[in-house]
């Protein structure tokens, strides 16, 4: 938990909270270890729910297994825990995951109080029908703040109708000046350039604005600053991958951050990656390919610059990666050049020797084609129908819900018993 944010934190529980969801809604299925040791954080701070080794189907929960299982996790004197009910599957993760955020919250120190307050007070409710759902709580609106939501909407941008994405671009410049640039380009930005995003049609006015560094007193999503020390080595692996709506976004909006770049990683990375494309068979990609290098020169010099073009190019050529075939519509004529200062006239054809390209495209398309509108509804429309007034009631802080009596404690059977019957599953 060292240098874990307020935001990291609430972004984690959301990707938490979600994966119990699907796994009660989808799968019908138990995790019943929901704890911070059962909790992942990858490179890229995602939070992923792991150790399934207690898990069951919804309809194996039982008294007696789950009074086991507390014992197993040294938390024998919670009665409130062990409290089943058929209409309520969900009710065991739901306990846990209360449990496991109240008990960090103080640790914390973060400012969530009517989160909290609704955790104690309905998540850690005696009786089971009385915790609300993992999509109840989802709701709450302490992941409504800008940073949450575009957190969550980013993670789950491929299972978003095309209406939802259009909206949420639209919207996007005005949540971004709501967070802080080091945030944003460490923690959203890196999202925004995964393939999914990134090479998605209603994107392409976001990626617009993300390649476009604001100057001074200008309008725009990062700064010249933050740009070239947090989003120019996410710019420069992208170079590496070969895809082509991918590569030509990049050509596209070159112009505009390409000297924030360094000249080193124009060198070693860039130039050689755009030399590439200009002799590839693609006519888009090799048009585009030979604007930027023309820019490259500028920055980088002509000697530079002409020297790794026909230097690639010669490799290609000698590897069988080029093909020489003519084109058809260019004829056979002669072309008559003269030469200052000695006016000695140079003639050439250029049907003798065509222009190498490479018999196949290097750069295969692999952005989506499909318009997601037709045949995907609104997972918004499909979440917020049939919302009860009671539901929306249990997220706010001061609701009070009914107390329940806590039934006597079952018989316990012993610990190496139930361990036979618990289930192994992979992790969400």
């Amino acid at each position: 938990m060292v240098g874990l944010t307020r935001d990291d934190f609430l972004t984690g529980l959301h990707s938490i909270l979600h994966a119990i969801d699907f796994l009660h809604t989808r799968a019908s299925i138990s995790h019943n270890n929901i704890d911070v040791s059962s909790i992942f954080v990858d490179s890229k701070k995602k939070w992923k729910l792991g150790l399934f080794e207690f898990s069951c189907m919804l309809d194996e929960l039982s008294q007696n297994r789950l009074e086991v299982l507390e014992i197993l996790k040294n938390r024998p004197e919670d009665r409130k825990a062990v409290e089943v009910s058929e209409s309520a599957g969900h009710a065991y993760d739901v306990y846990c995951f209360s449990r496991m955020v109240v008990e960090l919250i103080p640790k914390l120190h973060f400012e969530i109080s009517d989160f909290q307050t609704v955790l104690q007070r309905s998540g850690l409710h005696p009786s089971p029908k009385q915790r609300p759902t993992a999509a109840h709580l989802l709701k709450h609106s302490v992941f409504k703040s800008p940073f949450a939501y575009i957190v969550s909407f980013l993670s789950d941008y491929v299972l978003k109708s095309d209406t939802e994405r259009f909206r949420f671009i639209n919207e996007f410049p005005n949540l971004a000046q709501q967070i802080s640039e080091e945030v944003l380009c460490s923690s959203i930005i890196p999202l925004i350039l995964a393939p999914s995003v990134f090479t998605d049609f209603p994107a392409k006015s976001l990626v617009r604005h993300l390649l476009t560094p604001r100057k001074d007193n200008e309008v725009g999503l990062v700064s010249e600053a933050a740009f070239s020390r947090l989003v120019v080595p996410y710019i420069s692996r992208l170079f590496r991958h070969h895809e082509l709506t991918t590569r030509l976004l990049l050509l596209q909006h070159f112009k505009a951050y390409a000297r924030l770049m360094g000249h080193e990683t124009l060198k070693a990375i860039v130039l050689p990656e755009v030399c590439m494309g200009v002799y590839d068979v693609n006519e888009h990609l090799a048009v585009a390919s030979l604007s930027c290098l023309a820019h490259l020169a500028q920055l980088l010099g002509v000697t530079c610059t002409m020297g790794h073009f026909q230097s690639l190019g010669s490799q290609m050529d000698s590897r069988g990666f080029l093909t020489t075939s003519p084109d058809p519509d260019s004829p056979p004529a002669y072309y008559n050049l003269m030469v200052a200062p000695t006016k000695r006239p140079i003639t050439y054809n250029i049907a003798k020797r065509p222009w190498r390209r490479t018999q196949v495209t290097l750069y295969p398309d692999s952005a989506p084609k499909a318009n997601r509108q037709a045949r995907a509804a609104s997972t918004e429309t499909r979440n917020d129908t049939g919302r009860r007034l009671c539901d929306m009631a249990v997220l706010s802080a001061k609701y009070v819900p009914a107390t329940a009596s806590i039934k006597k404690p079952g018989d316990i059977c012993p610990p190496a018993a139930k361990r036979q019957v618990l289930t192994h599953y992979p992790t969400v």
